[in-house]
């Protein structure tokens, strides 16, 4: 297939059907494949790859199969013993690299296998109820993964069988699948040489180049993507991907890289690795202050699940007030979320009638319920109130 920038559906293949001028792949392929998968599966070989970035490569092509060569030996004697590495099976390679987005490894581990435990099999996933789903989530975060997994799951088994197709169209056109993961999940389970482009990866790049511009800007990015493609071999892309992925992760890591145990430091420039890659100044956290209520009648707490809520929706979370006093909160905790510094402020307060997407549940139903990380917190303090312990039940209720 010829390897082009643009979109093939006019006699211009530099513009579109409408004359204009398509942008390359990272910023339009996902939403098109889609559309095209939905028109028809014949033209879903309409959308052309891009062609590779211009400019010099940091390697000669002699030091690029150096590189590849001293990797792959590197990762086979070294690699963690991580359970989904133990497999091909698309279906664990795709849950693996959606719970490894924006998650390290060792947090994802005994969630993985949970996962594969309750929903073995993309049919067992398509028939959870969503409920079920985020409550096996619960405490990974980022929860709009775990509706796009279930959401993805629905659609292999409603479109390709039950059965992730080998096609690097059709697996991008799943909710939640980027460039990245794409790469990823094509590559290890099923041998494709695509390249990837994840935080591990930037930073082993970056030192290995010693590229000091800002890595995220979209033309440093433009960039890393052409090195990495330009290095992803033709045999073993998927063991050669989590080799650079692995490197990053344990020796040419954020801080104090371990530079001498590095099986590709003859091809290193970085001068100081430390101080690579390098950023656009961010802006600081900003504080959240988050206000919520427990309201207690005969051993129910009310909940709240808001599908339209502004933080976590469609988890059950405490509702929300904007009351606050008299006096000190009945508890107080800091939680993270994205670009927020938070405390959460919970405040008793009087008997009142359920609202809207509210209802009252019992100290088992709560604990069963999915929810967020710093409400679950919470609960496990309101859970006391309910069943009675602790002096926290001498607190008079109206």
């Amino acid at each position: 297939m010829g390897v082009q920038r643009s979109l093939m559906l006019g006699r211009n293949p530099a513009r579109g059907a409408f004359g204009i001028k398509l942008a390359c792949r990272e910023e339009f392929i996902a939403p098109v494949a889609r559309l095209l998968l939905k028109m028809d599966d014949r033209f879903a070989g309409l959308a052309i790859m891009p062609e590779k970035e211009e400019g010099r490569m940091p390697w000669s092509a002699r030091q690029i199969a150096a590189i590849q060569a001293a990797l792959l030996q590197w990762f086979r004697s070294h690699a963690r013993d991580l359970p989904w590495r133990r497999t091909r099976d698309p279906y664990a390679v795709f849950v693996s690299e959606v719970m490894l987005q924006q998650t390290q490894a060792a947090t994802v581990v005994p969630y993985f296998g949970r996962w594969m435990k309750r929903f073995p099999t993309w049919q067992a996933l398509a028939e959870a109820p969503l409920e079920g789903v985020l409550k096996a989530w619960e405490g990974l975060g980022y929860y709009h993964r775990a509706r796009n997994l279930h959401r993805a799951a629905k659609e292999v088994c409603g479109k390709h069988g039950g059965k992730l197709p080998a096609d690097y169209y059709k697996v991008l056109s799943l909710p939640g699948v980027g460039r990245y993961t794409v790469g990823a999940i094509c590559s290890i389970a099923f041998g494709m040489r695509l390249p990837v482009l994840d935080g591990n990866v930037v930073r082993v790049l970056a030192r290995l180049a010693n590229f000091r511009a800002p890595v995220d800007t979209s033309a440093a990015q433009k960039r890393l993507w052409a090195w990495a493609e330009a290095l992803t071999p033709e045999r073993h892309p998927g063991d050669f991907n989590q080799s650079l992925m692995e490197l990053g992760a344990l020796v040419c890591a954020r801080s104090k890289p371990a530079c001498l145990l590095c099986p590709v430091r003859t091809f290193c420039r970085a001068e100081d690795p430390g101080s690579l890659p390098a950023k656009v100044r961010r802006v600081a956290l900003a504080p959240l202050i988050e206000d919520v209520e427990i309201v207690i009648r005969r051993g129910r707490v009310l909940v709240c699940c808001d599908p339209a809520a502004p933080r976590w929706p469609g988890l059950w979370q405490f509702p929300r007030t904007r009351a606050t006093g008299p006096g000190e909160p009945w508890h107080s905790l800091a939680f993270a979320f994205t670009r927020f510094r938070g405390q959460m402020r919970a405040w008793l307060r009087p008997v009142r009638r359920a609202g809207a997407h509210e209802r009252w549940v019992s100290a088992r139903e709560l604990a069963t319920a999915p929810m967020p990380a710093p409400h679950r917190k919470l609960a496990s303090r309101v859970e006391g109130l309910l069943v009675g312990r602790g002096p926290d039940l001498a607190r008079p209720f109206a």
